[in-house]
């Protein structure tokens, strides 16, 4: 059933409270008026046909029975469209109703003039703020609210009100019932009055108190996390979809030396060196697409230096499928890299490490930042026989002295590695193959002297030792793996010559 003629004729003579109507933008705007002038209109029309088709005895009590009965009785055709015409316009008329009146429900409205002084205010109201007071006549600048606001806020939304501009906030106010209070989010309209001022304001505003209550909570929460990952020594950063960093721990300030003023809203990428940068780049897509993530990088250090991390990237959708943030726990992995770098048994640098070494002097040679350099390569003569006859215990001794004596060798310019199970590699920057040869023939006397015991059994050893050199200017087109390849031969040549003897490649 349609809307009660009744009804219409009630809401024609101005009997229903007064409704207000939100646009998409949040202006308000009242539509009491125009409603009412259409339903005015629709009301007088609707007497005169009851009086000109005689329905007063007619049980006839919503438009579409009028419609449907003068479509029967009459044969005027301009009556039978006048009657569609209302009809379309009450039904237009019943949804702005239902618009007004859900907004009457859902929202308190408030109408005050240029002082502050309550004209009008509907009943959501009292369930908001569980104030029973007539306020009706009250001045809202007296109701208790002010406390929780400084002067510039009230002054703020005064002066832009006044100006004939809408004003839009969140408002704290006290409750009655308890000693509590209760928030709004308000939108204030104003209404140009008869004098050309702006004279009175509506206000609609929204409960938004369990809003606010549950932003505090996650603001607890996330307080309670930071604590946690503060207490911790991974470094973590909050980041956003934009990859710009929203949230770090101390201990990623500590660790990189910088302030978190430097740190926050800039993009993760002005934190790794140049390589690293080039692999998150790579991985951008990936970072926002997939979970979980990790990657072996390094951070630039505000010194200069990198930081070896390995980073464990986790994304977190919201039930829209959007990114909300990107949680990144980064370990500080600079001890396991060291640990990789070194032999278990002996502590020496291992094979990886000489590689390396080998190519950076053979890249500073090239770039004229260094001479030369000498390469040996010393193995322990029959190792093998002394693992099989006496055990592995006296194999690791042997071992240990021989790193011990190598280790008499060491300085700022000698590295020693450890290259195979019996086999040592040395790397001597600026010294030629022929003084190399000099110093290693000194220590092979030395490793002659030398014994280690088992049981009541002195057991001595030797070394066969291979030397290569690469400097400036070679006519060889050596690579630093054919130096390497070079030094390995001249150890072949020492092995399969009587071993216990330094070769060069002259020798050979």
């Amino acid at each position: 059933m349609g809307l009660q003629l009744w009804d219409i004729e009630k809401y024609s003579r101005g009997q229903y409270l007064e409704a207000f109507d939100m646009v998409k933008d949040g202006t308000l705007y009242s539509k009491e008026k125009k409603v009412r002038e259409e339903i005015r209109e629709i009301a007088l029309g609707i007497r005169f046909f009851r009086r000109k088709y005689s329905m007063q005895t007619q049980n006839i009590l919503d438009m579409q029975q009028m419609v449907d009965y003068v479509t029967e009785t009459s044969t005027d055709i301009t009556d039978v469209k006048i009657m569609s015409w209302m009809q379309k316009q009450l039904s237009y008329c019943g949804e702005e109703l239902k618009i007004l009146k859900a907004l009457n429900n859902t929202a308190v409205v408030q109408r005050v003039n240029k002082d502050g002084v309550i004209l009008h205010i509907n009943d959501i109201y009292e369930k908001v703020s569980w104030d029973t007071r007539n306020l009706l006549g009250k001045n809202i600048k007296e109701l208790g609210g002010g406390k929780y606001h400084p002067p510039e806020f009230w002054k703020d939304m005064w002066d832009t009100i006044l100006s004939g501009q809408v004003w839009q906030g969140v408002i704290k106010s006290p409750r009655m019932d308890i000693d509590g209070f209760y928030y709004v989010h308000t939108t204030i309209t104003p209404i140009l009055g008869k004098n050309g001022e702006y004279d009175t304001f509506i206000a609609v505003k929204f409960d938004v108190t369990a809003l606010k209550e549950l932003e505090k909570d996650m603001a607890d929460s996330r307080n309670r996390l930071h604590k946690i990952l503060n207490s911790t020594s991974q470094l973590f950063w909050v980041i956003n979809e934009k990859l710009e960093i929203q949230d770090i721990n101390d201990s990623f300030c500590t660790m990189v030396g910088y302030d978190k003023d430097e740190i926050i809203g800039r993009s993760i990428y002005d934190f790794f060196d140049t390589e690293s940068r080039k692999v998150m780049e790579r991985q951008a897509g990936m970072i926002k697409t997939t979970e979980h993530r990790t990657y072996d990088v390094s951070l630039k250090k505000k010194n200069g230096t990198l930081l070896p991390i390995k980073l464990q990237a986790t994304t977190i959708w919201n039930d829209h499928g959007e990114i909300t943030d990107i949680i990144a726990f980064m370990v500080d992995v600079s001890d396991l890299i060291e640990a990789s770098k070194k032999d278990a048994l002996t502590g020496i640098s291992n094979r990886r490490c000489f590689d390396n070494e080998l190519k950076e002097c053979y890249a500073l040679i090239n770039q004229g930042d260094l001479k030369e350099i000498s390469l040996a390569m010393i193995d322990i003569d029959h190792f093998k026989n002394i693992n099989d006859t006496y055990g592995h215990a006296i194999g690791d001794d042997v071992l240990g002295k021989m790193w011990s004596l190598l280790n008499t060798l060491s300085n700022e310019k000698m590295s020693v590695f450890r290259y195979g199970w019996e086999e040592f590699v040395l790397i001597w920057r600026d010294i030629d193959t022929d003084t190399m040869k000099n110093i290693l023939e000194k220590f092979r006397m030395e490793i002659e002297k030398t014994n280690t015991v088992s049981g009541k059994e002195n057991i001595k050893f030797t070394i066969s030792v291979g030397v290569a050199g690469y400097k400036a200017g070679d006519t060889y087109n050596y690579t630093p793996e054919k130096i390497s390849k070079l030094a390995d031969t001249c150890l072949y040549f020492a092995k399969h010559n009587g071993r216990n003897r330094v070769i060069t490649r002259r020798d050979i």
